[in-house]
């Protein structure tokens, strides 16, 4: 009678994650962590300002610049980032002007710019289609096949979103929770603000390898929507979102190692899992107490 065994490949693969025998598990552990930790830090903020679609404007107006850089820089990494990094610049910039010299409110201004700039990289697509072949991985993320570059920019964009917050803490707080109130008290909310935005642009453009520039956004959203459900106050909110999006990327990595998934796709339903466990443990909470969580400073 034949008797049923466990997979061998996959009791291999199980045993390489344990282990991580090898120099390109390590890597992309590395960065995953890395690049989790600090969208799940930066999530935080999108999530309480109602940035939301920003994050995920953001993340579809790189495309142009992704794809010009891989069709005028010679297939180079650092043309594709430089190009991504550039389109980012340029739709946050519109997104912050349009508002400022017209009657459209901030949400308007966003989807103007996400469509527009979304739509010049499908036309890009469709002109240079076979030229691009290899830009997938820039797309949709293949934190497999990282490099030291690679985990060295997620290591300098931890540092640069914990700096920010050392440098300017309360100074975000009140921003975050009084944009109003900040500016009354004479904080520089212009400057706050440009350079979250500018962090959220680097943000995005080191996760490109990892996740891609089409699922970026749910690295930058999941995690700190996850924590919002889970604890009352902005300090621990900051720290387990950090820690969330830490897990989402390892989560996520070990399923594209184990099932051949997709790394991008996989790190997004790691963190989609857990905000399904999240939100039925709120759901469970709010029916024994009314009222739920909102985060505070």
């Amino acid at each position: 009678m034949a008797t049923l065994s466990p997979d061998p490949t996959w009791l291999t693969a199980a045993g390489e994650l344990l282990t991580l025998p090898y120099e390109f598990l390590r890597l992309s552990l590395a960065g995953t962590a890395l690049v989790g930790v600090a969208c799940g830090l930066l999530g935080c903020f999108i999530i309480l300002r109602r940035l939301a679609l920003f994050g995920d404007a953001l993340g579809h107006a790189v495309l142009p610049g992704v794809l010009l850089g891989w069709v005028l820089g010679g297939r180079s990494s650092a043309a594709i980032l430089g190009g991504a990094l550039l389109a980012g610049l340029a739709a946050a910039a519109l997104v912050a002007t349009i508002p400022r010299v017209s009657r459209h409110q901030p949400d308007t201004a966003i989807g103007v710019v996400f469509t527009g700039l979304f739509g010049l990289g499908v036309a890009i697509l469709s002109v240079h289609q076979a030229g691009v072949s290899g830009v997938t991985s820039f797309l949709f993320g293949h934190a497999l096949g990282i490099g030291p570059a690679d985990v060295a920019g997620a290591g300098a964009l931890l540092a640069a979103a914990l700096g920010l917050l050392a440098v300017a803490w309360r100074p975000l707080q009140v921003l975050t929770f009084d944009p109003q109130g900040a500016a009354v008290a004479g904080l520089p909310v212009v400057g706050l603000t440009a350079t979250l935005m500018l962090v959220l642009t680097a943000t995005v453009v080191v996760s490109l390898p990892i996740v891609g520039a089409l699922l970026v956004v749910a690295l930058l959203v999941i995690p700190g929507a996850t924590a919002f459900l889970l604890v009352d106050r902005f300090g621990p909110m900051l720290g387990l979102a950090g820690l969330l999006g830490g897990l989402s990327a390892f989560g996520g990595l070990a399923l594209s190692h184990l099932f051949g998934w997709a790394s991008g796709a996989s790190i997004v339903l790691a963190a989609a899992v857990q905000f399904a466990l999240a939100l039925g443990f709120h759901a469970a909470r709010r029916r024994r107490r009314p009222g739920g969580p909102a985060a505070r400073a």
